[in-house]
């Protein structure tokens, strides 16, 4: 490694040669976990512990029996309250069990004890089902919630259904799980249920129905009143996040000192969190990522240097001095950019395209905004197809193959003119069936491998769910597969499509694979992918690592990356067009002239796979008053992030907006502004 390692100043430039090839995969994601919106003026009520929040089945239902009726019925429907329901009438008591251990408090599900308490180690599996109305049709667009009712495995996370339909994945086998569904206008069910392994796949080994349809629909016996109707529960006021301490630790330490950067997330991420803000919803935890968000926001710095083969800039701003606490504070920051690279600079390339078609591809929805319906996300496929043709060019050779149980050869070394052959191949498919993503690559390789071309170079591209429903048990064998093939010339990249993904599969393909991962929660991103596809085809940086050293006499006091180094986050690559920023605040004893040097290190391996140390380093001299706007402005996104994750309370952010960012007067900065004051009730 030091052989390879060189140190550059900003003023210094120089290039170097690029030569490499990955295989693309485009897949979904979900994250468990979910933050509740705080009040103001309520930052010392402590936040309730998840597995305290009173349930209402006494003892889990043996044999996965559930509560019946278990339909949605509709509001002044003649249905029933949970409340009034005769025990007679269900399955399992109300009522504490004549067994429960003394000092449980009644009417909360008592947790199967857990095998371990590190949740790492605990086997994942999936569950889906679906959801009907009293009527036995499917429900569109309902909330299903899902927790552990085990405190020492925590699981958390929330989607809505799709033509009835929905589905979790990572979630802990072997211990209780509370699923609740409901939706304006419906009353609310719930259920709890004990998620089995399911090593071979099957879809139905955790299917958990709310009710069934018209014509399957088993007799329900119905009360001897009519109930009143079910209003809509009023909103809860929501729950303080306790402050958590900022940790205080060494930038100077190699591990310490390392920026968090994923870089899996597109912009329809960053959308759905705000509009999340906007509604007052619980914000999953997997949303929470402050250096994505400056990945893509519009951060504008001034004056990069060319450093091979990154654009950069740095600057430091004083934004408080002194008063009672005797320190002042300075706000750092960074941003690391890739050219975008010509079209017709790119070598040509053997493209072998593998794309998902079963039936959850049809079933599950692309997140949108505004009025316009989300597409599938088999309609998501076919227009990421649609906007990757414009980066091909003539000399690409294009291969086309479709799969759910089995793989199907739609084109087979296709010398590109246009894209209309591949369109209209995928125009006459539709989504059915399960997903097998093992035979699937193999036939891909296989296909890939058979229209090699010595002249150039050899690349796959996958479009799938990546949801752990298409792995079926075979995720070891899926991995050796995809690295050795890459250690033979075929990389493979992915970019997941939907929340349907798992994304530390995604970062295992993508490592394995030699290639670059990424994520597609819906439309936004299209725009972006023929500007992206070189870095797809030809990442430039792959396994990238920040590390930051700083002058000894600043302590750091907030950061936009992970406070506990974040070493699960550096297998990130640098794509074309694409940036990153870092932001750091610290506090300098007031009085005391600040002196020293910052040097930012990135690691990682080239486009052919050698590793590479890149060191930028500027006097505080030179940096200080640079790029004050945009780091201000990169203060009040991570501002808004910190309180997000009950890093700072609500009246401590409001008086930091004020004291620190009351004359930021831009675009982006009034935005985050008002998201922060929604937020936190103002």
């Amino acid at each position: 490694m030091a052989d390879n390692t060189n140190t550059f100043n900003l003023k210094s430039r120089w290039q170097w040669g690029i030569s490499c090839g990955c295989v693309l995969v485009l897949g979904a994601c979900q994250g468990p976990g979910t933050v509740s919106p705080q009040p103001s003026g309520s930052q010392d009520t402590p936040r309730a512990n998840a597995s305290t929040l009173p349930g209402v089945i006494a003892t889990p239902p043996p044999g996965g029996q559930t509560l019946a009726p278990f339909t949605l019925p509709r509001l002044g429907a003649r249905t029933l309250i949970e409340a009034d329901i005769p025990s007679a009438n269900l399955q399992v008591p109300l009522t504490p069990d004549s067994n429960q251990t003394s000092g449980s408090t009644p009417g909360i599900p008592t947790p199967l004890p857990a095998a371990t308490s590190d949740i790492s180690v605990i086997e994942k599996s999936t569950f889906n089902g679906k959801l009907f109305d009293d009527l036995g049709v499917p429900l569109e667009g309902a909330t299903v919630k899902v927790r552990s009712l085990n405190t020492s495995v925590p699981y958390e996370a929330e989607t809505y259904t799709v033509g009835g339909e929905f589905a979790f994945n990572n979630v802990p086998s072997g211990i209780q799980i509370e699923i609740i569904t409901s939706k304006v206008g419906f009353a609310t069910r719930k259920r709890v249920e004990v998620i089995k392994s399911n090593k071979q796949g099957d879809p139905n080994a955790n299917r958990y129905d709310f009710g069934t349809d018209q014509g399957q629909r088993a007799p329900v016996a119905q009360p001897a009143f009519s109930a009143p109707p079910i209003l809509p529960s009023p909103l809860l006021p929501p729950l303080a996040t306790a402050s958590i301490a900022e940790s205080q630790f060494n930038t100077r330490s190699n591990d310490m000192g390392s920026l968090s950067y994923q870089g899996l997330m597109g912009k329809s991420y960053l959308e759905k969190l705000k509009t999340q803000i906007q509604l007052r919803s619980p914000i999953s935890a997997s949303l929470i990522l402050p250096w994505e968000a400056l990945r893509l926001e519009p951060l504008n710095f001034s004056n990069l240097n060319f450093v091979s083969p990154f654009q950069v800039g740095m600057g430091l701003v004083q934004v408080a001095s002194g008063g009672s606490s005797g320190q002042d504070l300075y706000e750092w920051g960074a941003q690391l950019r890739l050219p975008a690279q010509a079209l017709q600079s790119r070598p040509p390339v053997v493209l072998t395209l593998l794309i998902e078609r079963s039936a959850l591809m049809g079933s599950f929805r692309a997140y949108a905004t505004g009025s316009t319906a989300p597409p599938s996300l088999w309609d998501l496929a076919k227009q990421v197809i649609q906007s990757f043709t414009t980066g091909l060019k003539s000399g690409d050779k294009i291969n086309l193959l479709v799969f759910s149980e089995h793989a199907e050869t739609l084109v087979s070394g296709l010398d590109f003119n246009s894209g209309s052959p591949l369109n209209q191949a995928l125009q006459t498919q539709s989504p059915k069936g399960q997903a097998r993503l093992l035979p699937a690559l193999t036939a891909a390789y296989t296909l890939a491998e058979s229209q090699s071309d010595a002249s150039k170079n050899q690349r796959i591209l996958l479009l799938s769910s990546c949801s752990n429903l298409s792995l079926a048990g075979q995720q070891t064998e899926i991995l050796n597969l995809v690295e050795s093939k890459a250690q033979s010339g075929l990389p493979l990249s992915v970019v997941s499509l939907g929340e349907l993904a798992d994304r530390e599969l995604l970062e295992n393909l993508q490592n394995k694979g030699r290639g670059v991962a990424r994520s597609l929660l819906g439309q936004s991103e299209l725009e972006m992918l023929p500007q992206i596809l070189p870095g797809l085809l030809l990442p430039s940086a792959r396994l990238i690592r920040f590390r930051l050293e700083t002058p000894p006499q600043m302590g750091l006091r907030a950061s936009s990356s992970s406070l506990q180094g974040g070493t699960s986050l550096w297998s990130g690559s640098f794509l074309p067009s694409e940036m990153q920023i870092f932001w750091q605040r610290f506090a300098v004893p007031s009085g005391q002239v600040l002196s020293g040097t910052f040097r930012l290190h990135v690691d990682f391996l080239n486009a052919a796979g050698q590793p590479q140390t890149v060191t930028i380093e500027e006097p505080v001299a030179s940096l200080l008053g640079q790029n004050a706007s945009a780091l201000r402005d990169a203060g009040i996104i991570n501002l808004l992030y910190r309180l997000l994750a009950g890093q700072t309370e609500n009246a401590t952010a409001q008086a930091e907006l004020n004291s620190y960012y009351g004359a930021q007067n831009t675009t982006l900065g009034n935005e985050y502004r008002s998201l922060i004051q929604v937020w936190s009730g103002q």
